[in-house]
Formats: C-alpha cells, sequence, structure tokens
C-alpha cells in the first residue's frame, strides 16, 4: 500500500467518524422531540384547552361548546405527523450513525419523509373545513403548493437520484 493510498483510507474514516457523530447528535435531538410531542400528547389527555393549535386560519381554541370533544381526537392525529416525521428522522439517523450511508433502507427512509411532507400538505385541505365549527364568520379556505408539498416532491426526487445512484454502484461493483 502506498502513502497516498493510505493518507486516502484515514481522510475517508474522518470523514465516516464526522458523519456519525453528525448523525448521533441529530438522533439524540429526534430522540428529545419525541419526548416533546409525547408531553403534548400527555397533556392532550389532561387538559385539550391548554394547547393552542393553529392551522393555517383554523384555531383549535375557537371551536363551538358542541364541538369541543373533537379537540383530543383532533389534537392526537395531528401530533401524529410530526411524531412520525421524527421517528423516521430518528431511524434513518441511525443508519447514518453505524456508517450505513446509501443502503436500501436509506432511501425507504427519506422517501417515506416525502411521502409524509406530501400528507401533511394533503391533510391541510380538509383541516380548513374544521372552520365551520369555529365561533367565527370569517371563513378562509386557501388551497396552496406551499414547503409541505415542494420540499415533499424534492425530498422525493432525491430519493430516486440516491436510489438510481446506490444501483449504479451496486452494478459497478459486480463488473469485473
Amino acid at each position: 500500500m502506498t502513502c497516498d493510498t493510505a493518507a486516502m483510507k484515514d481522510e475517508s474514516a474522518r470523514r465516516l467518524r464526522r458523519i456519525q457523530v453528525v448523525a448521533k447528535s441529530f438522533r439524540f435531538l429526534c430522540l428529545l422531540g419525541m419526548v416533546v410531542l409525547l408531553g403534548a400528547l400527555i397533556m392532550t389527555i389532561f387538559k385539550p384547552d391548554e394547547i393552542g393549535l393553529t392551522f393555517g386560519d383554523f384555531r383549535m381554541e375557537k371551536f363551538k361548546p358542541e364541538y369541543a370533544w373533537l379537540k383530543r381526537p383532533l389534537i392526537v392525529v395531528l401530533l401524529t405527523i410530526p411524531a412520525t416525521f421524527v421517528w423516521l428522522l430518528y431511524r434513518l439517523f441511525g443508519l447514518y450513525s453505524r456508517g450505513v450511508m446509501f443502503g436500501e433502507a436509506n432511501v425507504r427512509y427519506i422517501k417515506w419523509l416525502g411521502y409524509w411532507m406530501i400528507g401533511a400538505w394533503v391533510i391541510s385541505m380538509p383541516i380548513q373545513l374544521l372552520q365551520y365549527l369555529q365561533n367565527t364568520n370569517a371563513m378562509n379556505f386557501i388551497f396552496t403548493l406551499d414547503g409541505y408539498f415542494v420540499g415533499g416532491v424534492l425530498v422525493l426526487l432525491l430519493a430516486w437520484i440516491m436510489d438510481e445512484g446506490r444501483k449504479l454502484q451496486e452494478e459497478q461493483s459486480l463488473t469485473v
């Protein structure tokens, strides 16, 4: 082994360690995020009126009294979106912290992140209809292609490119 080859391997090992340290740090932040979301879920069970949930022009605290029973189930449903997103990130950073950079599982988690972003955008449409259950006369329905939709499409595109690159790398490693 030449000196250049050994230096390249050392540099590669340092890069991998850096990635693993950053991934472990972000994995810890995801764990903290899950704790916060779990706390919000527990708070929802005992004191749903304490959570000031807003979604566009929809305000949870403005529900008409006859629809107050909807608060708990709605908050639980709405908390599943960020909880699932954080869980997927936690799993993805777990792969990176173990040194798996371009595996099938990585691509799968990245695709799911994109799907969940688009799902959050889709869910925002019917949630706007909940304005009819509020104590207000101002009804605004807004259809936009916001950051969740555009970001989700971009994440799916990046996952597809990463998967194609992974397949090309596998094919090249089989070539003699």
